[in-house]
C-alpha cells in the first residue's frame, strides 16, 4: 500500500453538506466524516467519479439556526469502505472555490466541535447515513 500525502490536518466533524454534480445528474446530502483546509470527506452510498466538480452546501447550526458555506469542489478519491458495516464509498472533496472568511468559519467550527466516532460507526453499522439537526442532535 502506498503512502498517503497529506497537505492539511484533517479534523473530524460532523457537518450536513449537500453536494450536487455540474450536470445535476448527482444530487445527494451526507455528513461529513472530516474536514481540512484543503476539504471534507464524506460517506456516499455511491461512487462519486473522479474529477467530477460538485457544488456543496455546508450547513452549520448555530444560535440563530444554521449557517450555509457554499464552495466548489472535485472528486479527488472515491473508493469502497469494507470496513465492519455493510459495504460503502467514502469520498473525498477538495475545494476549488471557497471564500476564505467561509474557509476559516469551517475550520473553527469543525475543531470545536469534533464528533465521536462510536456515534457515527453505529449509524453506520445499522446502514443508515446519518444527517445532523439544526440542535446537533442526530436524524436518522
Amino acid at each position: 500500500m502506498g503512502r498517503e500525502r497529506r497537505r492539511f490536518e484533517r479534523v473530524d466533524s460532523l457537518v450536513n453538506v449537500n453536494y450536487v454534480s455540474e450536470d445535476a445528474q448527482i444530487n445527494n446530502r451526507s455528513l461529513t466524516k472530516d474536514i481540512s483546509e484543503g476539504g471534507l470527506s464524506i460517506p456516499s452510498n455511491n461512487k462519486l467519479p473522479s474529477g467530477a466538480r460538485m457544488n456543496v452546501t455546508i450547513i452549520i447550526p448555530d444560535k440563530k439556526g444554521e449557517e450555509k458555506i457554499s464552495a466548489v469542489t472535485k472528486v479527488a478519491w472515491s473508493r469502497r469502505n469494507m470496513e465492519q458495516w455493510k459495504p460503502r464509498y467514502s469520498a473525498g472533496l477538495e475545494f476549488l472555490d471557497i471564500q476564505p472568511f467561509d474557509r476559516e468559519r469551517l475550520l473553527r467550527y469543525a475543531s470545536e466541535n469534533r464528533w465521536i466516532k462510536s456515534d457515527f460507526e453505529r449509524a453506520l453499522e445499522e446502514d443508515k447515513v446519518p444527517v445532523l439537526g439544526r440542535r446537533g442532535e442526530f436524524l436518522i
